[in-house]
C-alpha cells in the first residue's frame, strides 16, 4: 500500500528499503517520488530528494551512492565556511 488516507489528506507513507532486485526499483521509485510530492516544503531540492531517497538504500544500491552523498554533503560544508 502507498498511501494511508487521514481526516482530510492523503499521507504517503516511506517507501520499503531497496537492495537491489531490477524487478522492484519502478515500484519503489514510485513510492519515493509519492512521498516526496507529498512533503513540498520539507524536500525542495534535488539533492534533499536523493538525500531522502537515498536513505531507503541497503546492500549494494547502498554503496552505489556513498560517494555521491560524501561530495554532496562536503559541498555544503565547503559552503557554510
Amino acid at each position: 500500500m502507498v498511501a494511508a488516507f487521514g481526516k482530510d489528506k492523503i499521507k504517503a507513507i516511506d517507501p520499503s528499503h531497496f537492495v537491489e532486485s531490477h524487478e522492484e526499483m519502478e515500484g519503489w521509485m514510485v513510492a519515493c517520488r509519492l512521498k516526496i510530492a507529498n512533503r513540498p516544503s520539507k524536500v525542495v531540492t534535488k539533492g534533499k530528494k536523493v538525500i531522502y531517497a537515498a536513505s531507503f538504500l541497503d546492500g549494494p544500491s547502498c554503496s552505489w551512492m556513498q560517494l555521491w552523498i560524501t561530495a554532496y554533503f562536503l559541498d555544503l560544508e565547503n559552503l557554510s565556511t
